[in-house]
């Protein structure tokens, strides 16, 4: 047993930590990220463009050439493209004003896919002791280690495979706590690995990306077996606003529409949220940027280019949205 939790510890250690990258990578993904959005601002994608000048807002709020960036964009666009106290509840779809006849004929799946939006329930295989229980993630407890994975109907609306490995233990807000977590299945591909150490936020990667903030639910692992059960109570508010046609999830298909990102921008968005979880690589890009090791001006190096398939985190870039 004590091997087993020492293999499920590696694991977390290796999945949800982020790895440290120079300032002169950051730089140059900083130089290439404003450039790809103004092309798709240019070409008309405007969620598109937001995406990644938000991205880059994230990291530098300062960057050069990224107020005039911002300021360009449709400003209902850009505020779609944001999340909040909802955190990954509020999906990140842009509106769309499609026809009266559309909408009437997305009525109903929209108010059936809402309603699978409230419950999740997995049944897991794997190895480790954990138990959870929460009434949101401010009144939590967790304790234990697990590496697992199983089938059910999972976050993403995914109905598929989900692995995780996850540990720590928290106590009401407070705990420390790893998870890394991905999905395979009607949602396409989505993986993100994120630490707690401190106060449990909506705020924080973890529940900004993937997890619920406020869901009420219990799982467990005990040796070889687990299963998870969350229930949504801002999925269920939605779903009873929806039929006042009120979406303030952002998730009905009638009046929004999927992110058409090729896979060179999520790698881009994807590398920028993982120098912004990297506390040391920020710190460092911070300091050369005002110590003026870095020119604005610079041509772009060649080190974070010869890695397009790889963030500094190590991570996968989630999948886009289907439409």
């Amino acid at each position: 047993m004590a091997r087993t939790f020492w293999l499920v510890a590696l694991l977390l250690v290796s999945g949800a930590c982020v790895s440290y990258s120079p300032p002169e990578d950051v730089h140059e993904l900083l130089q290439r990220t404003p450039r790809a959005a103004e092309q798709r601002q240019g070409a008309g994608f405007d969620a598109e463009a937001a995406v990644l000048a938000l991205a880059v807002e994230g990291v530098d709020p300062n960057f050069p050439g990224l107020d005039p960036l911002r300021d360009g964009l449709d400003r209902r666009v850009r505020s779609s493209m944001k999340r909040d106290w909802l955190g990954s509840s509020r999906r990140l779809r842009p509106p769309v004003d499609r026809p009266v006849w559309q909408r009437a004929m997305l009525y109903v799946p929209d108010r059936l896919l809402d309603l699978v939006d409230v419950v999740n329930v997995s049944f897991q295989f794997g190895t480790g002791v954990l138990v959870d229980v929460h009434a949101t993630h401010a009144i939590n407890a967790t304790l234990g280690l697990r590496s697992s994975g199983g089938i059910g109907l999972h976050e993403y609306r995914s109905v598929g495979l989900k692995s995780q490995a996850e540990g720590g233990m928290n106590v009401l807000p407070f705990g420390a706590y790893s998870h890394a977590v991905g999905l395979l299945g009607t949602s396409g591909v989505v993986a993100v690995a994120d630490s707690v150490a401190g106060v449990h936020s909506p705020h924080g990667a973890l529940y900004q990306e993937f997890k619920d903030y406020w869901e009420i639910g219990a799982r467990g692992m005990f040796g070889l077996l687990g299963a998870e059960v969350e229930v949504h109570p801002i999925q269920l508010a939605d779903f009873f606003a929806g039929f006042a046609c009120i979406d303030f999830l952002n998730d009905d298909f009638a009046r929004t529409r999927g992110l058409e990102q090729s896979d060179a921008e999520a790698f881009l968005v994807r590398d920028l949220s993982a120098v912004r979880r990297s506390r040391r690589t920020l710190d460092a890009y911070l300091e050369a940027r005002r110590s003026g090791a870095l020119d604005a001006s610079a041509p772009a190096g060649a080190r974070a280019s010869e890695r397009p398939g790889r963030a500094p985190g190590g991570e996968a870039p989630a999948a886009p949205e289907a439409p």
